[in-house]
């Protein structure tokens, strides 16, 4: 087994409109700091004045914007965070293969 980092971080840190809780799995990288913060909650207070709170937590500060573009909003990547996974991506290495048995997993 190789192995690897497991990490939850929230897209809304670097840009997104909402908190878009996101959960990464790293092997063989160098791993910059991340923010790694539970953020606030983002809910207008006209929508909580509007709907209540119970219902403005439901249908979430991603469908109050964009109108038609609601979804390539809410699965958009912001630049910022795009950027960081790239810079993950480029710090990756093979793992040294030892003996046969290891050729065939890493296939």
């Amino acid at each position: 087994m190789i192995g690897g980092h497991t990490c939850y971080v929230e897209q809304g840190h670097y840009g997104h409109e909402s908190r878009k809780p996101t959960w990464l799995y790293a092997v063989g990288t160098d791993l910059p700091e991340l923010n790694w913060s539970r953020d606030r909650q983002r809910i207008p207070q006209w929508m909580i004045d509007r709907y209540g709170y119970e219902k403005a937590r439901r249908i979430g500060v991603v469908a109050m914007v964009g109108g038609k573009d609601k979804t390539r909003i809410r699965n958009a990547t912001p630049k910022e965070f795009r950027q960081l996974l790239i810079a993950i991506a480029r710090t990756a290495k093979m793992p040294a293969i030892t003996n046969t048995q290891d050729i065939k997993h890493a296939a």
